[in-house]
């Protein structure tokens, strides 16, 4: 993936900055609804999939906890993703945290951020939602 900055990130992203910056849409006057029906009329295989992500701020990188949450039973109706958001300095995490982290975003559908320092949670839930491409 290319960032904003032209450089290419793989892995962890290690700034306190989305990768990419979202574009909302204001869908008006049913726009979103005739689209959908559009491709439903072209596509007839075509169902309705809720999206969901669901924000983790974290300060600990604790495998017990974190693989309890990402683990959960899945629903085929629903496509969920995780979005883990590390609270602390990356000095601060033990290599074998680190190698924690970049195997859950390898094995589960999950996306992990480390901030630059601790700012908090309430930074940490908001910079998740920055980084949500859910519903």
């Amino acid at each position: 993936m290319i960032n904003k900055r032209g450089g290419v990130t793989h892995g962890l992203n290690r700034v306190n900055s989305p990768v990419y910056e979202p574009i909302h849409v204001e869908w008006r006057d049913n726009i979103l609804q005739s689209a959908l029906e559009k491709l439903k009329d072209k596509y007839n295989n075509l169902t309705d999939v809720i999206t969901i992500d669901v924000v983790i701020p974290s300060f600990r990188v604790d495998g017990f906890y974190l693989g309890s949450i990402v683990s959960i039973e899945k629903d085929e109706r629903v496509n969920h993703r995780f979005v883990v958001v590390v609270d602390k300095n990356i000095r601060d995490i033990t290599k074998e945290q680190l190698e924690y982290l970049k195997n859950l975003e390898r094995n589960s559908p999950t996306r992990v951020r480390i901030n630059e320092k601790n700012m908090g949670a309430s930074f940490s839930r908001n910079r998740g939602m920055q980084e949500s491409h859910s519903d």
